[in-house]
């Protein structure tokens, strides 16, 4: 069996330049954008900001409301993923039980999220033609 060699090129990093320059986009500038906008104080258009350090996350801590907020949304968090997961382990181990028509109760099972992307892939087509 023979090995395959790859070559050395700037041709691969070509290749890899429009993803990466997506992802720094739309993935990694808005993480650091919202690190520099945590330790600002913005007015309420973003024309001028001041440098803050902690006291947002001072402000943040001493608000009665926050601690309410994150316990509803830790609380949420684990009842949507209990329910979730609970429910799709039964319709799974359901889909592996049905004897008849075996294929057409997994089709039906899979079709919301196959249907999703091909819907959005269509709107796009629609937006983006002439």
């Amino acid at each position: 069996m023979k090995k395959v060699q790859f070559k050395s090129s700037y041709s691969q990093y070509l290749f890899l330049a429009p993803q990466l320059g997506i992802l720094l986009i739309f993935l990694y500038w808005p993480i650091i954008q919202t690190f520099r906008d945590a330790f600002t104080m913005q007015d309420a258009f973003g024309f001028g900001s001041k440098f803050v350090w902690f006291d947002n996350f001072l402000f943040i801590f001493d608000d009665p409301a926050y601690f309410i907020a994150f316990k509803f949304t830790i609380i949420y968090s684990f009842v949507i993923t209990l329910i979730t997961g609970s429910i799709g382990l039964l319709l799974a181990v359901q889909a592996n039980n049905v004897m008849h028509g075996k294929s057409t109760y997994k089709t039906l099972l899979i079709w919301p999220y196959a249907i999703a992307p091909a819907v959005v892939g269509v709107m796009a087509n629609y937006f983006f033609s002439e």
